[in-house]
């Protein structure tokens, strides 16, 4: 059953800050004897002379198997004149990525690279890079040529790079026979219809001009799908040539290509390309994006400060032991503390904008079951009331609190006092800078919960105070966070029993990936307004779960460009949206929150933790992902009958996500049965969303083809997945 979904009724987005940090600092970083350094991508590539190659050169730096943000690389050229780096020093990002440009000297031959951790005696990652003419195409022979017949060409600069060499019919790869630098001969694909073909020659990403001959094609069984039907590919060779039928006039197909690859950075230059028997110019095109816009949608917009301050935490946080992690059984050894009584004073070490910390007094102003509020000395006055504390507390004793530890476990109580401490503090206003969209509302610091120096070895959630004077930054009003706070409590207690159960119960050599760390907090926040809806309370609900339906928005106004598993530094909205909509996805099909639960209480990581959890492989669950972020509930398939994993059980996304100006958010392009080329790139665990449409006044296939850019095989690590449904 689907879950009903309030439609009414907008109030401002809180944007909630995410963190979890992996243990205490000691002062210092990695030994660089414990580094590690990889080629990510980049090697080997062919370009122009004189030209900056299509793909940036990318080394990944690990320490102790996990990602080392922060690392300097130094990058040389070792072999070929005239060639540039840019830059020639990088800094790997939160996924330990670093990444340079090579643009290549006025002279064809071969161009090496070595990329270098500064300062560490590891032996470098080495690149290669082909600088080559672009080839001249002078004849095709014969001018006529049934499919499976080899042709010759002839011309210059062709056998430059033979292995690197392709034969494009019309963005279609042929199978080339022998090859020299002025001759090749090529098999004519299967793929192509009866047509007049364009030839062309490629070195690479690097293109001759076309030459036309007449291909007479061959019967190709069409793919035969009813509406609703899925048909998901996941062998290379099968993705070379996906032919749909032409008897079915006005028969439309969603077709996916998708990156289905699992490391972080991992992206996929690919085209898809569609030919059909009549020659039509062929149609070269980015997706088309989403049409949400307009002033409902813009109240909204790139609130991105909070994900940038969160991924420079995260750099300090990655360089962290996780063995100073507190024991979950110390808190009566560390501090017996009773109760606090109303007007009692602490100190607390506040994590600031200096990524330092501020030493802080504060007053205990309210506690309740599950929570101690505290309000820093330093305050704007006429901030909250008593009521407002209260009303805090009362939202997190019931409904954050229990729903919450009932999903994902308990909290620790390091301070044996059974709470959870609130720290209101202008420190936090000050993470914003001035004029920026959105702000940081709050965060939970792992560092709490450990030995290290300036720990306060309590649980605590931090946040903003109000301050409609802007003493501590642009102005924040008592009712701007009376509503964003209490959202960023659930998530950022999520966070907190995250901790417990990995880090400091099971001993996890390494924290969560980040991305279904994020996935999991987010599901806090959607099984809190769950609650609340069970209880009718609307409003409530709606508080809980807009900030998620505004994430997915984003993510889906342009899947083609986000990651689901590869947060990029600084972070986006996006990437958030796309997280919890994938996390919403398996929770409905693979036990809810008894799912939520064991992807917290374990050691695993990641994708592995995804497998583990729901007993299914990646590929199989990201495919039906993609196919479901736009099948679910659409209005074309409201009489077919559709598979149930290629829909979302829990949310219908199309009540959820129409409610909002533009209606629903993922339109892919469009296209008829007519030539179509399509070149992108693909993060690694993204999608592209693609409408066919058969024309009903000219029934013929369409023949689709589906390869790297430029009509290339993909690669043996590249991990490439084709879905097709039938809509109409």
């Amino acid at each position: 059953m689907k879950t009903p979904m309030a439609t009414r009724a907008l109030g401002v987005a809180a944007a909630a800050l995410l963190l979890i940090p992996v243990g205490c600092r000691d002062g210092t970083g990695p030994d660089p004897g414990r580094y590690t350094l990889v080629i990510e991508a980049g090697t080997p590539q062919i370009g122009p002379v004189g030209k900056t190659l299509a793909e940036p050169l990318q080394v990944r730096v690990t320490v102790d198997g996990a990602p080392a943000p922060g690392v300097a690389i130094e990058w040389r050229v070792t072999a070929g004149t005239g060639a540039t780096l840019t830059p020639s020093i990088s800094r790997t990002d939160s996924s330990g990525i670093a990444e340079a440009r090579l643009r290549l000297g006025s002279e064809p031959g071969v161009y090496r690279v070595e990329a270098a951790i500064q300062g560490a005696s590891l032996a470098p990652a080495r690149f290669e890079a082909t600088a080559v003419y672009a080839p001249v195409l002078i004849s095709v022979h014969p001018q006529s040529a049934a499919v499976g017949d080899t042709i010759t060409l002839t011309g210059e600069h062709l056998g430059a790079a033979p292995a690197e060499t392709r034969v494009l019919f019309d963005g279609i790869r042929g199978t080339i026979v022998s090859i020299s630098e002025t001759r090749i001969e090529v098999t004519v694909p299967h793929c192509v219809p009866t047509r007049q073909a364009q030839v062309t020659v490629a070195l690479g990403p690097v293109m001759s001009e076309a030459l036309p001959m007449n291909v007479a094609g061959a019967d190709v069984a069409p793919i035969e799908l009813d509406v609703g039907e899925v048909l998901e590919i996941s062998e290379p060779d099968a993705m070379e040539c996906i032919p749909l039928p032409g008897h079915q006039p006005g028969a439309a197909y969603l077709i996916i290509p998708q990156n289905a690859a699992r490391a972080a950075g991992q992206g996929l230059p690919i085209q898809l390309v569609g030919v059909t028997e009549q020659t039509r110019p062929v149609a070269t095109a980015e997706p088309a994006p989403g049409a949400l816009a307009g002033p409902r949608l813009q109240r909204y917009a790139s609130r991105e400060v909070h994900a940038e301050w969160e991924a420079g935490l995260r750099v300090e946080e990655r360089a962290l032991p996780v063995t100073s992690a507190l024991r979950p059984d110390m808190g009566p050894a560390i501090r017996a503390q009773e109760t606090p009584s109303i007007g009692d004073r602490r100190s607390f070490n506040v994590y600031n904008r200096e990524k330092k910390f501020s030493q802080i007094t504060a007053a205990v102003k309210y506690i309740s079951e599950r929570a101690i509020v505290y309000q820093d000395v330093n305050a704007p006055p006429n901030g909250f009331t008593d009521q407002d504390f209260a009303h805090f507390t009362a939202l997190f004793d019931d409904p954050i609190f229990p729903t919450v530890t009932g999903a994902f476990g308990e909290p620790s109580d390091v301070d044996g006092n059974g709470r959870i401490i609130i720290l209101f503090t202008p420190v936090v206003n000050e993470l914003t800078p001035r004029g920026a969209a959105g702000f940081v509302a709050g965060f939970f610091y792992g560092l709490d919960l450990t030995e290290g120096a300036n720990s306060n070895r309590a649980e605590i959630f931090y946040s903003v105070v109000p301050d409609p004077g802007g003493r501590y930054g642009d102005p924040r009003s008592r009712d701007d966070i009376l509503r964003t706070v209490p959202g960023v409590l659930a998530h950022e207690l999520q966070h907190m029993v995250h901790f417990h159960e990995r880090m400091m119960r099971r001993q996890a050599p390494r924290p969560e990936a980040v991305w279904l760390s994020e996935a999991l907090a987010h599901m806090a926040e959607d099984l809190v307004a769950d609650t609340l809806r069970a209880r009718g309370d609307a409003a409530g609900q709606q508080a809980f779960q807009l900030s998620n339906y505004i994430r997915a928005l984003r993510y889906l106004q342009g899947t083609t460009g986000v990651s689901v598993i590869d947060v990029e530094a600084p972070g986006s909205l996006e990437e958030r949206g796309a997280q919890w909509l994938f996390l919403k996805y398996l929770a409905g099909h693979y036990g809810g929150a008894e799912l939520l639960g064991a992807l917290t209480r374990t050691t695993r990581t990641g994708i592995e933790n995804v497998e583990a959890a729901t007993g299914r492989t990646w590929d199989e669950l990201f495919g039906a992902w993609t196919v479901a972020l736009w099948a679910d509930d659409a209005p074309e398939l409201r009489h077919a009958q559709v598979d149930p994993r290629y829909t979302f059980t829990n949310i219908d996304l199309r009540a959820a996500l129409g409610q909002f100006r533009g209606g629903f958010p993922l339109q892919p392009a469009r296209y008829g049965f007519r030539d179509f080329q399509l070149a992108v790139t693909l993060p690694v665990a993204s999608p592209l969303h693609v409408i066919v449409q058969a024309d009903p006044f000219l029934p013929s296939p369409l023949h689709l083809s589906y390869a790297r850019i430029a009509g290339a095989a993909f690669h043996e690590q590249d991990r490439p997945r084709f879905a097709i449904m039938r809509i109409e």
